[in-house]
């Protein structure tokens, strides 16, 4: 079993952002893709979309720091 850290939570995040990313642009050159994410036009839609995601990672972040789990180190903490 791997264990849970926050540098292997932040690097399947950045997994998952970068295929809705990929999928976006891909749409925008007209690559009929099933990652593929209608946004809207411009930077506003988004932004919107953005936002969201970074409330829910500043929520989690703040359970951690609430709730440790056990055998958090002080690195982790910090």
């Amino acid at each position: 079993m791997t264990k849970l850290s926050r540098r292997n939570l932040l690097k399947w995040t950045g997994a998952g952002a970068t295929v809705i990313v990929a999928g976006a642009l891909l749409s925008n050159f007209g690559i009929n893709s099933a990652l593929a994410a209608d946004l809207g036009e411009g930077d506003v839609p988004v932004l919107n979309h953005a936002y969201p995601l970074e409330q829910l990672e500043a929520a989690f972040y703040s359970m951690v720091i609430d709730k440790p789990y056990s055998g958090i180190t002080e690195e982790e903490t910090s």
